[in-house]
């Protein structure tokens, strides 16, 4: 996680970063209908706290927290919106980055992506519960 936490310090220090680093202020913004739009808020500084307790249990949620800051901002600001142009940029400055950690966690298998065999017949054995189809 340590990558993880200087790779948001890095985007918590970019030229761009200002505008995420802090949750979205309603109020101040005079934009009532955020909560309405944006169902799971998120900014830089709550993954900040976030990632400083020992909330992530792994760096996929740290980076699913990431992405969506700037999700969440690409969808309330339309494109040509400054902050929907920092997001974008945010965000592929992210993923690029990203990748370089990625590559070193630790392949996981998908459980359910191996269909179970817990319901087949061991060889030379016959499933007794199994009835046989009857011809029409």
């Amino acid at each position: 996680m340590k990558e993880c936490e200087a790779l948001l310090n890095r985007l918590m220090q970019h030229n761009f970063g200002w505008v995420f680093n802090s949750p979205v202020d309603v109020v101040k913004l005079n934009i009532p209908d955020y909560f309405t739009v944006i169902k799971h808020p998120m900014d830089l500084g709550t993954v900040k706290k976030r990632i400083t307790s020992g909330h992530y249990s792994n760096p996929l949620d740290f980076a699913a927290d990431v992405r969506l800051t700037f999700s969440n901002a690409m969808t309330y600001n339309p494109p040509g919106n400054d902050v929907n142009f920092m997001a974008k940029t945010l965000s592929k400055y992210f993923e690029v980055r990203w990748k370089a950690i990625e590559k070193k966690l630790p392949v996981t298998k998908n459980v359910d992506a191996v269909p179970s065999t817990a319901a087949a017949p061991i060889e030379g054995e016959t499933n007794s519960n199994v009835l046989p189809l009857k011809k029409k």
